[in-house]
């Protein structure tokens, strides 16, 4: 092969490759659920409902018996061929405490089930980071890679604690999305004995911070035992 002919060999391959991750692949809508326990941020529930195709696509690949649901034998292949793999990618829940990166390498109580012809993934990241006044903890979920679209429905705090903390989304150019500002948003935890304050993104739910003493209250708790 000719130089001239490996070099535009070389430029397309590099171009079907940028032209893989301009635009996403997959679609998600997150919401978030901090559980503040002990004077620490205990770990995140997180609720994934998979849109458009990728959700198709999942309940084609893995509702093996077209039951609209996902039984023991199915759930445990999602789990093992489908979900966890994304532990090279900390499951895309991204974690900052004072500004520096806590990567996520674990979950449990995963499971995943068909609403009303939906597929939602629910599972807990455990954390045990202090909370500590003047050390904000920023949550977020994104694929920086755009293959994965994610969208920033809500954070609710949980927890039966007292603390105090203030919740913040805080949007950024920088975190793909395809939520309606085209971009994602971290949702910023700040704890100290001021009175909290909330400040919300448009479209991205209504939060009243106030002590967590709060549960989990919706309509179906997906999680093995209590919150």
């Amino acid at each position: 092969m000719s130089r001239r002919r490996l070099s535009i060999l070389v430029v397309l391959i590099v171009a079907l490759l940028q032209s893989t991750h301009a635009h996403p692949h997959q679609w998600v809508d997150a919401i978030l659920y901090p559980v503040l326990e002990n004077g620490q941020l205990e770990g995140v529930r997180v609720e994934w409902q998979l849109r458009y195709g990728y959700a198709v696509d999942i309940a084609c690949r893995y509702d093996q018996d077209n039951d609209g649901v996902f039984n023991v034998e199915e759930l445990a292949s999602l789990y093992d061929t489908a979900f966890m793999p994304l532990v090279v990618d900390h499951f895309y829940l991204h974690i900052k405490v004072g500004g520096q990166s806590y990567a996520p390498t674990a979950v449990q109580d995963f499971s995943a089930d068909m609403p009303a012809g939906d597929v939602r993934f629910y599972f807990y990241v455990p954390c045990h980071i202090p909370a500590e006044p003047g050390t904000p903890i920023s949550i977020s979920a994104f694929d920086p890679t755009y293959y994965t679209s994610f969208d920033l429905l809500d954070c609710r705090v949980q927890g039966r604690t007292g603390m105090k903390y203030s919740l913040v989304f805080e949007p950024d150019e920088r975190l793909p999305s395809h939520g309606p500002f085209g971009c994602g948003a971290w949702a910023v935890l700040d704890f100290g004995p001021g009175a909290p304050s909330t400040t919300v993104v448009p479209g991205a739910g209504t939060l009243v911070p106030e002590d967590a003493d709060s549960v989990y209250s919706g309509p179906v708790n997906p999680f093995t035992g209590k919150p």
